[in-house]
């Protein structure tokens, strides 16, 4: 088995997205490598049928999730010694992937940084498939709701008060609202 690892930025360059599955030239499903992964490590793997809408998984990125790195070299020397209770210590019941994690070509913007290895946005939609903890984007019905709210309360706000401090409250509604959208 193979997975496709693509990842595609968004038109501001950061990686929010991956693709679970790939239809190949003869019209059969790929997986992509996260969701074949995650679905190697499960023993109810994630169902392949999926909608177009759901074949786009937004990428919960968690800044505490811990992504242990080793050096290839040090493993090799671990092995090299047969140190079995290194290897049962650190990759025991683990998924374990594998690359150079400073390789120009790899190196993507993400809503945690802009210099992330790939392997790193991989581990991070293992993640989610395994634990099933996906962002999802906001209907647009939900989008239209607000805006009339904010739009009335904008209107309120300026009769009510001076016009900077209207500005203001503005402004501070519209971050919150970008800071918790996507």
């Amino acid at each position: 088995n193979f997975g496709v690892i693509n990842t595609y930025p968004d038109s501001d360059n950061n990686i929010r997205r991956v693709r679970r599955s790939f239809k190949s030239a003869s019209d059969e499903d790929i997986l992509g490598f996260p969701l074949l992964i995650a679905n190697k490590a499960l023993s109810k793997p994630t169902k392949n049928k999926l909608s177009i809408t759901e074949n786009i998984q937004l990428i919960n990125y968690h800044l505490n999730l811990q992504i242990p790195q080793y050096s290839f070299y040090d493993v090799l020397l671990k092995a090299r010694e047969n140190d079995e209770d290194y290897f049962k210590q650190h990759f025991s019941n683990k998924i374990v992937l594998i690359a150079l994690n400073n390789v120009s070509d790899d190196i993507h913007a993400t809503p945690l940084g802009d210099e992330v290895p790939g392997i790193f946005i991989h581990a991070h939609s293992i993640n989610n498939h395994i634990n099933r903890d996906y962002l999802s984007q906001s209907d647009d019905r939900f989008l239209l709701v607000y805006l009339i709210i904010s739009a009335l309360l904008s209107v309120i706000i300026a009769l009510k008060y001076k016009l900077i401090a209207a500005s203001s409250i503005f402004i501070g509604i519209l971050i919150l609202y970008t800071s918790t959208s996507i």
